[in-house]
């Protein structure tokens, strides 16, 4: 009967420990999401800012292979 005991008592002590690292992971791999999101839609910003900026799709790789070859 003792163990018995004991290893219901070590079952749940496993089950209590994947349940935490199991929230840990989520929790990670939500902040992971959301600051990729973030980080996306910064860039995309930069990009749409530069294009009106250059005057459109054409005049933005001009300005870039200006910028990049010193021209």
């Amino acid at each position: 009967m003792q163990g018995a005991i004991a290893i219901a008592r070590n079952w749940a002590e496993t089950l209590r420990a994947r349940k935490l690292s199991v929230a840990m992971v989520s929790g990670i791999g939500l902040g992971l999401f959301i600051g990729f999101g973030l980080f996306f839609l910064w860039v995309l910003g930069c990009i749409i800012g530069g294009l009106i900026e250059a005057g459109g799709p054409i005049g933005f790789v001009k300005s870039w292979f200006d910028a990049a070859f010193g021209i």
